[in-house]
């Protein structure tokens, strides 16, 4: 069974819409461009299907021309033939034929007889981005019509003729593409989307453009009929009497209007309840208190921030390692200065290591830094130095016991 046409399968689809949709999808279908004469018609159509203006006149009925199933399969093994009663097509002469090879075909001929216009008449007949401008003979007057011919097809029977542009929507003329020396530029100089579309599907693009063409001329109606609102302008605060306006249209409800427009007892008192809140308000210097409490913020994050950091420092292990570290001081300090006096026993020394000695102790040192300062840093005891007290000289013994003091 052979498979049904896309062409075929587009109608079945157009009949399930409205009238407006499917003559216009006829016309697409029949290759007829989307220009302002298609695009007001359907607009008018689509005004009257959907009742925005009475239906002016009989409609026709939409004949759509579908393609044969059995004539769809001859496609498969087509073969063209010949070029035949050509007409109109630049300075070919009229009925002029001329056979194609399965092969090869070459066309030659000195600058001005016609060879282009083979060209371009199968670039209009068939899918091509060539040269399609047929211009008439410049050897005569003016064309006498549109340019016509007619194509000899063979498939698995005999040859068959079809006529261009009369039979245009005809699969024959799908199934070949055109290729000048137009083209080539456009292939190598030009921008190509690299995207693949079935032929046929240029339908759903003429449609898109279509319908965006007639909801531009309905939006264009709407606003050119919308009256304007002289009301909105006299209410400035969102609320629900300014979006009733907003959207006064005939839809609009006349007794919520009125409800909206009475101004009652109960709205006076509400009115000046808001107006006492807002004095107060007022006098609050709303402002200036939140300038002050954004600056106790700042201070309040400073100050967590400077507490984090001593927590961060005073964890529980910390801590336990700090008190060790000060109690083996005061241990050591304590040692250290015990173990300093013990090494003066030696000298049989009175009062050794109590408070009036320490203080001696003191005073003697103050006095030594005395006498360090007066020549030039000179350290209290040095060789050949008396004693701070008796005046006598210092021996190696006395000296090392001063020093042992200074050390203390």
């Amino acid at each position: 069974m052979a498979e049904i046409p896309l062409k075929n399968k587009i109608i079945a689809w157009l009949n399930g819409y409205d009238y407006w949709f499917q003559y216009a999808g006829n016309k697409l279908l029949e290759d007829e461009d989307v220009n302002d004469a298609l695009v007001d018609t359907t607009y008018q159509l689509f005004k009257e299907d959907y009742g925005l203006k009475p239906i002016e006149a009989e409609r026709e009925e939409i004949a759509f021309n579908e393609i044969d199933i059995d004539a769809a399969a001859v496609v498969e093994n087509l073969q063209l033939q010949l070029i035949k009663e050509i007409e109109n097509v630049n300075a070919l002469a009229a009925g002029q034929s001329i056979p194609i090879s399965p092969n090869l075909t070459i066309i030659y001929g000195g600058n001005g007889t016609g060879k282009s216009g083979y060209v371009r008449l199968l670039n209009n007949a068939f899918s091509s981005r060539g040269d399609k401008q047929i211009l008439q003979n410049v050897f005569a007057g003016a064309a006498t019509g549109e340019p016509t011919c007619k194509f000899t097809f063979q498939s698995t029977a005999e040859p068959y003729d079809i006529t261009y542009p009369l039979q245009k929507a005809n699969l024959e003329f799908s199934q070949y593409s055109v290729f000048d020396t137009h083209s080539i530029r456009a292939i190598l100089e030009q921008d190509n989307k690299l995207d693949f579309t079935p032929i046929g599907f240029e339908f759903f693009e003429k449609v898109l453009q279509l319908y965006e063409a007639v909801k531009a001329k309905l939006y264009s109606e709407i606003e050119t009929n919308r009256p304007v609102n002289e009301f909105e302008k006299f209410f400035v605060n969102d609320n629900s009497i300014k979006n009733a306006i907003t959207n006064l249209g005939a839809n609009s409800n006349e007794e919520e209007l009125t409800v909206l427009g009475t101004y009652t007892e109960e709205d006076a008192a509400k009115l000046a309840e808001l107006i006492t809140k807002r004095e107060e308000l007022k006098a609050l210097d709303i402002p200036k208190r939140i300038a002050e409490l954004q600056k106790l913020l700042s201070h309040l994050a400073e100050f967590i921030s400077r507490q984090q950091a001593i927590l961060d420092c005073l964890k529980p292990n910390d801590i336990e390692h700090y008190k060790l570290l000060i109690t083996s001081f005061h241990k050591f300090q304590e040692l250290a200065k015990q173990e300093g006096i013990n090494s003066l026993e030696d000298y049989n020394i009175e009062g050794l290591g109590s408070n009036e000695w320490k203080e001696f102790i003191k005073a003697s040192k103050n006095y030594a830094s005395v006498i360090e300062a007066n020549r030039n840093e000179i350290t209290y005891p040095a060789d050949k130095d008396n004693c701070l007290f008796c005046l006598q000289p210092l021996t190696e013994k006395e000296t090392s016991l001063i020093n042992s003091y200074w050390n203390l």
